[in-house]
């Protein structure tokens, strides 16, 4: 998606840059939440084969 189909040229400045800190927050929390899963899946993993042993 280009930045041009997304945003109208024509509208407020304030208005596009609220829109693109909103974007990249959902992005930054998505991301962190990824990260957070994955490692907390890790460790999950490292101590049933801790169990195990």
């Amino acid at each position: 998606m280009k930045k041009q189909d997304r945003y109208d040229p024509n509208s407020d400045p304030q208005e596009e840059f609220q829109k693109a800190l909103s974007d990249y927050c959902r992005l930054l929390a998505r991301k962190i939440a990824e990260r957070w899963l994955r490692l907390h899946a890790e460790n999950e993993n490292r101590e049933v084969k801790n169990e195990e042993e």
